[in-house]
């Protein structure tokens, strides 16, 4: 399962399984049983197994809460990298100046793009 996102013509891609494999490598180095990390998430536990084996869309709370308790970066769990500090604070500083609401509506269908991966890539015209 693999989400793809345009912004201005680039094509951001994840894959759910490569998410779900950092997320239980992650949950395993912290020495927790999937049944620990989901009382600690509130996620329930067979939804987190789907989560790490790739086969469900993951909400963007949920990666969140997972994120925050197992101390992942939240751009290292998506795309397997982290991004440098300078980008995610230009980043944050953009976001501060969201104010539109149409604005935060487009942001929340492209990290929803990102998360559950309903938007397939765009065909390319010849």
């Amino acid at each position: 399962m693999d989400s793809v996102a345009d912004i201005d013509g680039r094509h951001l891609c994840f894959s759910a399984h490569a998410l779900g494999r950092r997320i239980a490598a992650r949950r395993n180095q912290t020495g927790r049983s999937q049944r620990q990390l989901a009382r600690e998430t509130d996620i329930a536990s067979s939804r987190l197994s789907r989560i790490e084996r790739g086969r469900c869309k993951v909400q963007l709370g949920e990666l969140v809460r997972l994120c925050e308790t197992l101390r992942l970066d939240l751009d290292e769990s998506v795309f397997g990298r982290t991004f440098s500090q300078g980008r995610l604070v230009r980043l944050a500083r953009l976001l501060e100046e969201v104010a539109d609401p149409g604005e935060v509506d487009v942001l929340e269908r492209f990290l929803g793009c990102l998360i559950d991966g309903k938007r397939k890539p765009p065909e390319r015209s010849s």
